[in-house]
Order: C-alpha cells, then sequence, then structure tokens
C-alpha cells in the first residue's frame, strides 16, 4: 500500500479502471469538503451541474437552510423558519405552487411532484397528478393542484 493518500487515489483509479469524470468528481468533492468556508457548511446551499432550467443559477443564498430535495429539473429547500423555497423548472406548478406559510418540518420532492409536512403533522402536496401523487394524500392533506 502506497504512503501517500494522493498516491493511493491515483493507482486506485487507475486499478479499478474507473471512468476519467468520476475520478474528477471524487476530486472536487474532496476539495469542497475540505476547503469550504465554515458559513457554507452551516445552513448554506451550493449546487452543481446540469442548468437548463436554472436550477444551479437560481441557487438561494443565504444559510438558514436546514433541509433540501431534488426533483426532476427544480429543487426544494427547507428554511430554519419552517418555510419552503423552490426554484428550477415550473412544470405542473411546481415553483410557482410552492406554499407560502411556514411550519413546514419536512420536504420531499418526487419526478414532478413535491410534499411537505407540517408541525401539525398534516402533508401538502403540490405538482403533476397523473397516478394519485397528489390526490391520494393521506387523510388530513392538503392538495395544491
Amino acid at each position: 500500500m502506497p504512503q501517500k493518500t494522493t498516491t493511493f487515489w491515483k493507482e486506485g483509479i487507475m486499478r479499478n479502471k474507473l471512468h476519467k469524470s468520476f475520478s474528477t468528481i471524487v476530486l472536487i468533492a474532496l476539495i469542497a469538503v475540505l476547503c469550504l468556508p465554515d458559513f457554507a457548511r452551516a445552513g448554506a446551499i451550493l449546487s452543481w451541474g446540469w442548468d437548463y432550467d436554472s436550477q444551479v443559477n437560481n441557487t438561494p443564498s443565504g444559510s438558514e437552510y436546514i433541509g433540501i430535495a431534488g426533483g426532476s429539473n427544480y429543487n426544494l429547500a427547507l428554511r430554519a423558519d419552517g418555510s419552503i423555497v423552490s426554484w428550477g423548472s415550473d412544470n405542473y406548478g411546481l415553483v410557482s405552487n410552492t406554499p407560502t406559510e411556514s411550519g413546514f418540518t419536512a420536504i420531499a420532492a418526487g419526478y414532478f411532484h413535491s410534499l411537505a409536512l407540517k408541525e401539525d403533522g398534516s402533508i401538502l402536496s403540490w405538482g403533476k397528478d397523473d397516478a394519485g401523487q397528489i390526490s391520494d394524500a393521506p387523510e388530513g392533506g392538503v392538495l395544491l393542484l
């Protein structure tokens, strides 16, 4: 086994014949984790990748985020105050129908639908409803079509 970590990674990638882009992603991820300033680790959102629907360029700034979810070309973020921010593709109202109130404790993003859990246990759902993703929400849920 080599003495230096950098040599180990280089030889490991060559030995396993991993794709060159994978090694670049691993290296970028390692650099990002080791070099991020403290403010970026404490509730800030960092995004990268394909930006066709501005799901990268419109990433919200700030450091008050406690949760994040990614769907099909759109994203959701949960703020510490329980409000939700969304950005990216607005197909099926994924962005424009995002609830504007606070009091949420969890979020989830499906392919073309979103879910949010309120403090009282109720579920809000919005987006595409072609297979009951919205209309078949558990009793007490609120539908945003």
